[in-house]
């Protein structure tokens, strides 16, 4: 997510949830970049929600990590990415 490191955590046709351990502002613009088997798939969206919420992992202090929670809406994706996009989230669905 714009050069960050986050977790994919739901995928569909028209958005993402994803975690991650920097907070994103609400309505800014992102791209993702996913790999999956051999295919890479260039995303855009725009964030539209965000949740704090403890992580697993503790901090140098020993206490819990915060992570992040961001709803991504797709917006204006090329032919070619709302297809691969597709036929991934369909390929989910089927498994």
């Amino acid at each position: 997510m714009c050069g960050r490191a986050a977790t994919l955590v739901d995928l569909s046709e028209t958005g993402a949830l994803i975690r991650t351990s920097s907070v994103p502002a609400k309505d800014a613009l992102t791209t993702f970049v996913l790999r999956w088997e051999g295919e890479t798939i260039v995303l855009q969206g725009r964030v539209v929600r965000i949740a704090a919420s403890p992580s697993w992992e503790a901090t140098d202090s020993g206490l819990p990590a915060t992570e992040h929670q961001a709803g991504v809406e797709f917006h204006g994706l090329p032919p070619q990415s709302a297809s691969q996009l597709q036929r991934l989230v369909h390929g989910f669905r089927e498994a």
